[in-house]
């Protein structure tokens, strides 16, 4: 399993995996990009510090984004560490952090990050929201990427409205000086803007656009399904033969999600560079 070291600096190599918006799909490109990297060696880190609208709370552990970034990564990292601050209701984290009491601390959610960094050859962070989603009054999704200091991929729609979306949130991250090392566009489903929005995006000056992902109708359930059953195998298993036999099926079937993803990945993220080679 691979280290990556950074080539331009000691920081940790990785990105950063934003959105023009939410709902944007970030959570499946990071997945992607967690599965490409492990079929390549490296020995990949995955955490989505803030999960808010947590359906796994009310729905079970499956169901959430946190849940999906470790069975991309094939990982064994406790879902605490994965996402160490998950709210019920759909709202931006500092609306959350009130309604709930369960306080957002800068430092914390920075010492979280490095944490994960420390332990892996090389890291996939997950936002929230968009890149100006406030996290406290005083911080914004884009402000802690800016201290986090790892490379920046935006994630935009594929169809009409992304061109005006993606380039304002390029812009408030480079007024931060975080480096945007690429965009994706995703859940193209054959619409005519989603025909020119590349070519045009890119005469505009963006930073590499490293592939367009077509929708995919159910991914997470199609690709992380056969994990998540084996993982209640595991749970409800006794007698300690049956237990092992049960945890070799898990992480057999979490391999198999973390493959698929991988091929998708290979199929349509062409431009994704090694983490070594990020800015």
């Amino acid at each position: 399993m691979h280290k990556a070291a950074n080539m331009h600096s000691n920081r940790p190599c990785g990105l950063f995996v934003t959105g023009t918006d939410t709902g944007v799909g970030k959570t499946m490109i990071s997945c992607l990009i967690a599965a490409a990297w492990k079929a390549r060696g490296f020995d990949v880190g995955v955490i989505k510090p803030i999960e808010t609208g947590d359906a796994a709370m009310t729905h079970g552990l499956f169901d959430s984004d946190g849940w999906l970034l470790r069975c991309a990564a094939a990982g064994r990292e406790p879902m605490a560490a994965i996402t160490p601050w998950r709210y019920l209701e759909p709202l931006s984290p500092m609306a959350c952090a009130q309604s709930s009491g369960i306080s957002l601390d800068r430092l914390q959610l920075l010492s979280a990050i490095t944490a994960m960094a420390e332990r892996h050859g090389c890291l996939v962070v997950e936002g929230v929201g968009g890149v100006l989603v406030p996290l406290l009054k005083d911080c914004s999704v884009a402000d802690l990427m800016a201290e986090v200091g790892l490379a920046a991929l935006v994630v935009g729609r594929a169809g009409l409205g992304t061109i005006n979306h993606t380039l304002l949130s390029i812009e408030a991250l480079q007024r931060r000086g975080v480096t945007v090392a690429g965009v994706v566009l995703n859940g193209a489903r054959g619409e005519l803007a989603e025909q020119g929005n590349p070519g045009v995006l890119r005469e505009l000056g963006i930073p590499a656009l490293w592939g367009v992902v077509p929708h995919v109708s159910d991914w997470c359930t199609q690709v992380s399904g056969a994990a998540a059953l084996e993982y209640v195998h595991v749970m409800v298993a006794s007698e300690a033969e049956v237990r092992a036999t049960a945890v070799a099926r898990w992480a057999a079937a979490r391999a198999a999600a973390a493959a698929r993803w991988s091929a998708l990945a290979a199929l349509h993220l062409p431009g994704l560079p090694d983490p070594a080679a990020l800015p």
